[in-house]
């Protein structure tokens, strides 16, 4: 039997961050954000301390964009799972897209930086004064 998961869409990308709709099994919707990196320009603009040490310590956290339960930002370990499974399977397949049409892409060399799988994402909730605290 089919387990029945989360599922994902990609929304937009700002500065090191990208955010996902989810929509879970129970039909319930809400926005995800995943930080791939910590841009040089942000962490410029950043204010103070405190901040650069959150943008620092969230580089790959997927957490809620917004919650109203629960500790600030936690997902679900199920929907981590879920998240890490979809984000590698969408990789693996927009790869062999572009494996089909090297009259398009080129040949993709076996060191390219393209077949790197994507970054894995953790979990985490944030406890003011103390910043991002890692789960699992």
């Amino acid at each position: 039997m089919d387990r029945i998961e989360p599922r994902f869409r990609w929304t937009c990308s700002y500065q090191g961050s990208i955010w996902y709709n989810c929509t879970e099994p129970t039909g319930e919707l809400y926005e995800l954000c995943l930080r791939r990196e910590a841009p040089d320009y942000e962490l410029a603009g950043a204010n103070g301390d405190d901040c650069r040490r959150d943008i620092l310590a969230s580089v790959g956290l997927l957490r809620r964009s917004y919650t109203g339960t629960g500790r600030h930002g936690e997902v679900s370990r199920a929907t981590l799972d879920a998240f890490n499974r979809w984000r590698l399977a969408e990789h693996e397949k927009r790869l062999a897209q572009m494996e089909a049409q090297p009259h398009r892409y080129g040949v993709i060399a076996p060191d390219d930086p393209l077949r790197k799988p994507p970054l894995v994402a953790w979990r985490g909730f944030y406890v003011i004064g103390q910043g991002w605290q890692r789960l699992d």
